[in-house]
């Protein structure tokens, strides 16, 4: 985001990731100095409802212990719409893996355990997250002791196809 350092509330600190749709910020609150993580979805290539539908689970959901916080904001600037979540400060699953050695089984013991019980909550919802993915496994620390499931933008009701 090239000469964008601002978005209404939040000061943009430092680009996190890139994506198909957007890209992923740490950024600061300006009232409260907390700090957060911001994915900025571009609207060339994101519908509002798509958005919508993302930002409505996400809130829904986010009461859970291992689902990531999601903000009850509606932000959009004139090129993005905006989803401000708790700030996952060791990354994702996907940044801890070793090329040709994986994750060590005891972290891959502890990361299913507290996935299975964020997709079990989820279908207790009637809920299918439909992409899950390293990339989507995010981490309060790098052993895994704590993890939060993210990214709902492709889940439905279960049993409903589209």
């Amino acid at each position: 985001m090239e000469g964008i350092t601002q978005m209404g509330d939040f000061q943009l600190l430092k680009n996190l990731g890139k994506g198909t749709y957007g890209q992923v910020f740490m950024a600061r609150e300006k009232k409260t100095g907390k700090i957060v993580a911001q994915k900025l979805m571009k609207k060339d290539r994101t519908k509002l409802d798509d958005y919508l539908h993302e930002l409505f689970i996400s809130i829904y959901l986010s009461s859970h212990e291992v689902i990531i916080f999601s903000y009850p904001l509606f932000i959009e600037s004139v090129d993005h719409y905006i989803l401000t979540q708790d700030l996952a400060p060791a990354g994702s699953l996907h940044s801890i893996i070793e090329p040709r050695v994986g994750i060590p089984e005891v972290i891959v013991k502890r990361c299913a355990l507290q996935l299975t019980n964020a997709l079990e909550y989820m279908h207790s919802k009637g809920l299918v997250h439909r992409d899950l993915k390293p990339d989507n496994v995010l981490l309060m620390d790098k052993e895994c002791h704590q993890i939060k499931l993210s990214d709902f933008g492709m889940t439905q009701v279960a049993g409903k196809y589209f």
